[in-house]
């Protein structure tokens, strides 16, 4: 039955290193040095360096915990928690760096209306952010139910001590509650 989220967690896993990593390797590798984009400098399209800078640092920032903690979590309950706490950071800076970023690429395509680069720019990063966010928001659940089996399990280890039939009891109990948890549930809040 635990083994059922196990890809939802490699998922969710591999959406955060891309998240991390993607934006930083685009701007270093191909962004950053291009012919074409010396034109835009600091002096007059502000809003293009400062939308490229907040996605690579950004994303860094919000996706580089949860990227370090996915393999670890596997293995070591506390790791586990961490990176479930480390998703909620990843969600409310991520979104605020993805808001800002959308917005600068916007201010920056109008005042430079003929820069084509700049919506390339945006519709490009807007797709791969809702890609990811519709990937993340389908398996983000699932893969939760995953990393509370471990911790119902050694709270009932806690509680019933010894006593196998209470373990027995509490984890069918627990496992029926766990698999029958809405997938949409997350969004009611």
């Amino acid at each position: 039955m635990k083994g059922d989220f196990i890809i939802d967690t490699v998922t969710v896993g591999l959406m955060c290193m891309a998240e991390a990593v993607i934006p930083v390797v685009t701007w270093f590798t191909y962004q950053h040095d291009r012919p074409s984009v010396m034109v835009f400098d600091k002096d007059t399209n502000d809003w293009y360096y400062i939308a490229w800078y907040v996605m690579w640092i950004g994303h860094l920032v919000a996706f580089a915990a949860p990227a370090v903690l996915w393999i670890p979590s596997y293995f070591s309950s506390k790791a586990a928690k961490a990176y479930m706490w480390t998703w909620g950071w990843a969600g409310v800076f991520g979104t605020l760096v993805t808001i800002f970023v959308w917005t600068s690429l916007i201010i920056s395509g109008i005042q430079w209306k003929d820069a084509k680069e700049i919506w390339v720019a945006l519709v490009v990063y807007s797709v791969g952010q809702m890609v990811a966010g519709q990937t993340m928001e389908s398996s983000i659940m699932r893969a939760l139910k995953w990393y509370i089996w471990d911790i119902v399990e050694e709270a009932v280890d806690k509680e019933c001590g010894d006593d196998e039939d209470c373990k027995a009891e509490a984890m069918t109990a627990a496992k029926e509650e766990i698999t029958s948890m809405d997938d949409d549930m997350m969004w009611e809040f």
